[in-house]
């Protein structure tokens, strides 16, 4: 299986020549989607009321933001508030993807909600995951921030299910794919192993096949 922070539209992109038949754990934990099939196996969504909580939160503080939603086995992606211009940086530089969909108007009764995304410069950034940790209750959620590759000194900070880790989507790909395998033999627990990770096999896969090209996500 593979690790990746990502969702699969990144991963499809950069390796659109390649067809790989794995598992892969992605949207840092929240999913694991097979690539021989095409399909999400199986998702830590956030619950509807609790994604409501932290909209409220994040309309309190005058934020917009993404929310991002599988619907049919496709990541729709539903935009709130008004476009500030780090948002629209990136907006500009995914929509072209093939493999997700922006869509407008209220998130889809039937979607399930994987995480929530705000884009901001640093330092806002910080301030805002500091904001986020003192609103919203710990139990129900996880606030990760991170850079983005489009720009330097633009992070995400993103709020998932509290549940919705690399560990626990571990513990479920080995119970579907590697049933009576060792957990270490496969993936180790509390990081990724590199011949597993998502973005070192993008560089090995690079390395190896000229003219694969890589894509910032």
């Amino acid at each position: 299986g593979l690790v990746s922070e990502h969702a699969p539209a990144f991963f499809a992109m950069q390796l659109a020549s390649v067809k790989l038949h794995t598992p892969m754990i992605v949207m840092d934990g929240a999913a694991i989607y097979d690539t021989s099939k095409n399909s999400y196996v199986w998702v830590n969504p956030i619950e509807r009321e609790n994604c409501a909580l932290a909209r409220s939160v994040l309309d309190e503080l005058g934020l917009s933001y993404f929310v991002y939603t599988i619907h049919n086995d496709r990541t729709c992606i539903f935009h709130f508030g008004e476009m500030t211009e780090p948002e629209d940086h990136v907006y500009e530089n995914m929509k072209t993807s093939p493999y997700r969909r922006y869509l407008d108007g209220e998130v889809l009764s039937d979607a399930e909600i994987v995480y929530l995304k705000v884009i901001a410069d640093e330092p806002r950034a910080a301030e805002i995951e500091r904001s986020l940790h003192k609103a919203l209750p710990e139990r129900p959620f996880r606030i990760v921030r991170r850079p983005q590759e489009q720009r330097e000194g633009l992070s995400g900070i993103y709020i998932y299910d509290h549940a919705a880790e690399t560990g626990h989507a571990k513990a479920e790909l080995m119970q579907k794919y590697y049933p009576g395998m060792r957990h270490e033999d496969v993936l180790l627990r509390g990081g990724y192993r590199s011949e597993y990770d998502a973005l070192h096999l993008l560089g090995k896969i690079e390395d190896r096949y000229e003219p694969i090209r890589l894509f910032t996500r």
